[in-house]
């Protein structure tokens, strides 16, 4: 099992919102690291970060495994 939850393992809502699973990566500066690389490779992308280390990363999945969701088609 991974030590932090797997970012690209979230879900995509549309276009322009994604929920993330949160990182809990290292805080540098007051920031977690993985967060913020991550919004600003993703700029223009509401990032929505999702606490799912109880419900789901340790049951061996991440958000996008664990949840059934609407998303907008095209």
């Amino acid at each position: 099992m991974a030590a932090t939850p797997g970012i690209p393992n979230g879900l995509s809502i549309d276009a322009r919102t994604y929920a993330a699973p949160d990182p809990h990566a290292p805080v540098v500066d007051g920031k977690d690291i993985f967060r913020t690389v991550t919004e600003r490779a993703l700029r223009g992308v509401t990032v929505h970060w999702v606490e799912d280390i109880g419900w789901a990363h340790l049951g061996g999945g991440e958000v996008h495994c664990t949840t059934n969701a609407w998303r907008a088609v095209g």
